[in-house]
């Protein structure tokens, strides 16, 4: 919108030449953006305008018959990890738990830390899927821990839970589950106290005398559920469905995509890794990607774990698929051979 207002141009009369123009603009220095991203920003301008055309706003979509830019698929521009890197990585996040006492205030919040990046490199998540996981997204299957990954475009995943994340999900979870119960409950009473004001007070025009009487019902009744809730076990919570967010803030907020960049960076530093200034959640990804494959996992297995829709996203990430050894070839001449 930005560009229109400075171009002085109307919305429902754009052109395919305005829209050109546009993107020529968005690929010239200094900062000129990826095919990729221009392709997205082409996506959005061309499905917001088919929306305009169908509800008879428009009359046309001037972006619907503009070509794509050539995206290469055999080409990763993330910067990537290898199998001794991302075990520094992993350490460094323990080593800043073991360092703390167990009743230290900061141990939580370096569990958490640990359990994120354990994630990330376990299962190939991307940080937006790590972030959005909610409790009710752990369960059971098959005789498998499992963990419901909600990915792109509407494409869920459930994914088995290796013994060693699965021991750290049994650190977590139960104070977790605990801290979004105690936050669901304070959230109540404050909302009751509130509906509480509206309904006993005197309008405001009339001098407010406090009811002291319901005032300390009100705390009572808050102070008996607070204890019921401290004797309740963990699987007690569990039954009752309690649900929210895996990672938190010490506030109760969902933890943000960049705070998980920043932490993944700092964790970098520290682990004294060369590129730590360049390397972001999706170097976890991506190593997941490319060790898995590396290992000789095939590359469909590869694909359903990270969720890609097109086999040809996985196969940026094989970086022996070049390799003249591995070429069936050879295979080919033993068996013509036999």
């Amino acid at each position: 919108m930005l560009w229109l207002d400075e171009g002085r141009l109307n919305p429902l009369e754009v052109t395919r030449t305005d829209v050109d123009m546009y993107l020529a603009e968005l690929r010239d220095p200094p900062r000129p953006l990826r095919a990729a991203t221009l392709n997205r920003r082409l996506a959005t301008l061309s499905s917001w305008y088919r929306y305009l055309v169908e509800a008879d706003i428009a009359t046309r979509n001037p972006a619907g018959a503009i070509d794509r830019a050539p995206v290469d698929r055999d080409h990763s521009t993330t910067v990537g990890l290898t199998v001794t890197e991302v075990r520094n990585l992993l350490r460094a996040a323990d080593i800043e738990v073991t360092r703390l006492a167990v009743e230290s205030p900061l141990r939580p919040r370096a569990e958490r830390n640990r359990l994120l990046i354990t994630l990330l490199a376990s299962l190939g998540l991307r940080v937006s899927e790590a972030t959005g996981l909610d409790l009710a997204d752990l369960r059971h299957n098959a005789g498998h821990r499992t963990v419901l990954i909600r990915g792109k475009g509407g494409r869920d995943r459930e994914l088995p839970v290796p013994a060693a994340l699965s021991r750290l999900l049994d650190a977590h979870l139960p104070r977790q589950r605990r801290f979004i119960a105690g936050r669901l409950l304070l959230r109540k009473h404050l909302s009751e106290m509130e509906e509480f004001d509206r309904r006993e007070w005197p309008a405001p025009s009339q001098p407010r005398q406090f009811d002291r009487e319901g005032f300390f019902v009100m705390t009572s009744r808050h102070t008996a559920e607070t204890f019921r809730l401290e004797a309740m076990t963990d699987d007690d919570l569990e039954a009752r469905g309690v649900n929210g967010p895996v990672f938190t803030t010490r506030h109760g907020n969902r933890l943000s995509q960049s705070s998980v960049w920043h932490l993944v960076r700092r964790l970098a530093r520290v682990a004294g890794l060369p590129a730590a200034d360049q390397i972001s959640p999706h170097s976890l990804r991506h190593a997941a990607a490319t060790a898995a494959l590396d290992d000789g996992t095939p590359l469909r297995d590869v694909q359903d774990l990270l969720g890609h829709a097109d086999p040809r996203t996985t196969r940026r990430y094989d970086r022996n698929r070049g390799s003249l050894d591995r070429s069936p070839a050879h295979r080919l001449a033993v068996l013509y051979g036999e």
